[in-house]
C-alpha cells in the first residue's frame, strides 16, 4: 500500500511515481542542470535534507526551502542557488548564507547516509538576497548568464 496525497491508503499496483511531487522537483531540477551545461556554466545539483526547517515556526522567512537547490557559485553575497520551488511551480534563484545558530535549531543525530557531502547540502542554510522568484526556467537562465558575467564571482568548479 501507499500512502495519497488525498491522505488515504491505496493499492501499490495504483502507484504512479510521476504524480509525485518529487517526481516534478527531479524533472525540474534535470531541466535546470541541463540548461545550464548547455550555457557552458558548472552546477552541482543537492538534496537539502532540512528544506522543512523553512516551514517551521516564527523562522519560516529565513531557512531555505528548496529541497534540491543548484549551486552555481558564490559571490560576495553568499553562495547562489537556483531551484524549483513546488509550491509555486516556479524556478528560484538566490543567495543563502549557512546558519551560524545551526545546533540551536537541530538536535539530531544525522544518519551515516549524510555524511558524505557528496549529495546532501548538510548544514542549515538561511537565505540571503532573492533575484527571481516564481520565474520559469528561462527566466532563471538569463539572470544566471548576466550574474556569471559578473566580476566578483567565483564559479562552482565542476566535479
Amino acid at each position: 500500500e501507499h500512502y495519497t496525497v488525498n491522505k488515504r491508503w491505496a493499492k501499490l499496483e495504483n502507484f504512479k511515481p510521476e504524480t509525485t511531487t518529487a517526481h516534478h522537483i527531479h524533472l525540474a531540477t534535470q531541466a535546470l542542470v541541463q540548461g545550464l551545461s548547455d550555457m557552458g556554466l558548472p552546477a552541482k545539483p543537492w538534496l537539502y535534507p532540512y528544506f522543512s526547517m523553512g516551514y517551521m515556526g516564527p523562522w519560516s522567512a529565513f531557512f531555505l526551502r528548496l529541497p534540491a537547490p543548484v549551486e552555481l557559485g558564490h559571490d560576495t553575497e553568499g553562495m547562489l542557488v537556483a531551484g524549483y520551488d513546488p509550491e509555486t511551480k516556479g524556478y528560484t534563484l538566490m543567495h543563502i548564507h549557512p546558519c551560524p545558530d545551526a545546533s540551536q535549531f537541530l538536535n539530531m543525530e544525522p544518519s551515516s547516509e549524510f555524511q558524505t557531502g557528496e549529495v546532501y547540502l548538510n548544514h542549515l542554510y538561511q537565505t540571503g538576497d532573492t533575484l527571481l522568484a516564481h520565474g520559469s526556467l528561462d527566466d532563471v537562465l538569463v539572470l544566471v548568464a548576466e550574474w556569471s558575467a559578473r566580476p566578483d564571482i567565483l564559479l562552482r568548479a565542476c566535479d
